[in-house]
């Protein structure tokens, strides 16, 4: 039972230290690049799959041409 006491102690607090290092990024980032936009992932699977269509089709006109 100890065991399981010192490791769910651990646990914690590294989930603690991360949330305190996250939110020091986050603060850091705002303080100095405040007009650069996080994408979430939605967005970015987004953004790539209109590029790589973009890509597709113009590899497509130019194999048509010929």
């Amino acid at each position: 039972m100890n065991d399981a006491m010192i490791m769910f102690g651990i646990m914690l607090f590294v989930l603690v230290a991360q949330g305190i290092l996250w939110a020091w990024v986050f603060a850091e980032r705002n303080r100095k690049i405040p007009d650069v936009k996080i994408m979430n992932w939605r967005e970015l699977l987004e953004m790539s799959q209109k590029g790589i269509e973009e890509a597709y089709r113009r590899a497509r006109s130019g194999m048509t041409r010929r």
